[in-house]
């Protein structure tokens, strides 16, 4: 938009009014802030943010399930056969449990991740449907699943 004096505005030609090919229509973002504090101290706070561009359309899958000892597949529901944007677990056990672990593993590989009680992980594995999940140190333990499509 130009402006000739403060009382004239002349607006651009129609054709540039067209809505742009590369509009964002499907999105990502993440924001995160942690905090850690030794002794009583001052705080430090370590704050991400990031977003990207999704292809799909397709609304998040969220599940409330049980995981035991023995490591089963994640279930993407009606994602199953979709490209995977972001996998998040949040372990639902209390706090004041702090054996009740939650451990992502990765096929082929001898590290784990580990989820405590109360905690949350998101990640964006290669081969989401390799990544299994289990209990450790415990028979039960309850977790939500959430599943962005990509």
């Amino acid at each position: 938009m130009d402006s000739t004096d403060d009382n004239e505005i002349i607006l651009p030609e129609e054709e540039n009014l067209a809505p742009h090919p590369m509009t964002v229509r499907h999105r990502l973002t993440m924001v995160q802030t942690f905090y850690h504090q030794v002794n009583g101290g001052d705080a430090h706070e370590i704050r991400t943010q990031c977003d990207r561009t999704l292809e799909s359309d397709e609304q998040v899958y969220e599940r409330n399930t049980t995981a035991s000892p023995d490591p089963i597949p994640l279930d993407f529901g009606w994602l199953n056969d979709q490209p995977i944007a972001l996998i998040v677990i949040k372990n639902q056990e209390p706090g004041q449990y702090q054996d009740k672990l939650l451990e992502v593993n990765f096929p082929g590989s001898e590290v784990g991740l580990l989820i405590s009680p109360g905690e949350v992980m998101a990640f964006r594995p290669t081969q989401p449907h390799l990544v299994t999940l289990k209990a450790l140190n415990s028979s039960k333990i309850k977790y939500t699943l959430f599943v962005v499509p990509g």
